[in-house]
C-alpha cells in the first residue's frame, strides 16, 4: 500500500482545520485506492500471461481496475492540489499525473465519445492494454488487450520497453484510448510509469506532513475509519 498502517496520514491532529483534515482523508483514500487496482491489475496481466491460466473474467477486471486507478489518480492531484502542502504539484512527477485528466474525461464521457470519436476512427469502446511479461534475463513477450469486438482498421500504438526501467515480472502496462480536444485523438498513459510516480510524490508528502503535524500530536488525534457492529437477533 502507498500509506502505511503507520504513516502521518493515519494520525490527524485534531487542532487541524477541517478542511485540511478532509483534503488529507481524501488523500490517503485515493492513494491506497489506487495501490489496490495496481496490485490487482498486476496480478490479473500475470494470470493472463500464463498459457494455462483460465482467463474467464479477468478481462472485465483488468479494465476495470486500469480505469479506476486513473480516476483515482485524478481524484488525487485535486486533492493534493487543494491542500498546497508544497511546490510538489509543479514537479515533473506531478504533471505526469496531470496526464490522467484526459482519460478521466474520457471516462466520465464515454457514451457521449461513441458518437463524437469512437464511431468514427473505429476505436475500442475501452480501449487497448498492453504489458510486457519477463521471461528471464534477456527475453520477455509483449501482450495486447483490446475489449470488445476487433477493431481491424484502429491503427493502435504498441509499446516500446527499450530505456525502460524493468523492475517486475510485469512491466510497462500501458492503456491506450482516445481524448476529444486534441488532433490525435488516441492518447496512451504508461501505468506502470504512473504508479512509480505517485509512489513517489505520497513518499514526499509523508516526510513533510510529518514535520509539520506531528508536533502537534500532543493535542489529540481523531478516531479513523470505524466499523460498528450491532447484534440483531429475531
Amino acid at each position: 500500500m502507498l500509506i502505511k498502517d503507520d504513516s502521518i496520514f493515519q494520525k490527524i491532529p485534531i487542532i487541524l482545520d477541517k478542511k485540511q483534515v478532509y483534503l488529507i482523508e481524501g488523500i490517503r483514500y485515493c492513494a491506497n485506492s489506487i495501490s489496490l487496482s495496481y496490485i490487482s491489475l498486476v496480478d490479473n496481466l500475470s494470470k493472463i500471461s500464463e498459457r494455462s491460466s483460465n482467463k474467464s473474467g479477468l478481462y472485465y477486471s483488468v479494465y476495470k481496475e486500469a480505469w479506476a486507478m486513473i480516476d483515482s489518480t485524478y481524484r488525487l492531484t485535486c486533492f493534493i492540489s487543494a491542500l498546497s502542502v508544497s511546490d510538489g504539484e509543479a514537479s515533473d512527477d506531478f504533471k505526469f499525473l496531470l496526464e490522467t485528466k484526459s482519460l478521466r474525461n474520457t471516462f466520465e464521457h464515454l457514451d457521449e465519445r461513441i458518437d463524437e470519436i469512437i464511431v468514427k476512427i473505429n476505436a475500442p469502446l475501452w480501449g487497448n492494454i498492453s504489458w510486457l511479461k519477463v521471461i528471464d534475463d534477456q527475453n520477455g513477450k509483449l501482450f495486447y488487450l483490446s475489449a470488445g469486438h476487433p477493431n481491424e482498421k484502429f491503427e493502435s500504438i504498441l509499446i516500446n520497453p527499450s530505456g525502460k526501467l524493468i523492475d517486475g515480472e510485469i512491466n510497462c502496462i500501458t492503456l491506450e484510448t482516445i481524448q476529444r480536444k486534441k488532433d490525435d485523438h488516441v492518447i496512451i498513459l504508461d501505468l506502470s510509469e504512473l504508479y512509480k510516480r505517485t509512489e513517489k510524490i505520497i513518499q514526499k508528502m509523508t516526510h513533510e506532513l510529518e514535520a509539520q503535524l506531528t508536533p502537534h500530536l500532543i493535542h489529540g488525534k481523531y478516531a479513523q475509519d470505524i466499523l460498528l457492529t450491532i447484534n440483531i437477533h429475531w
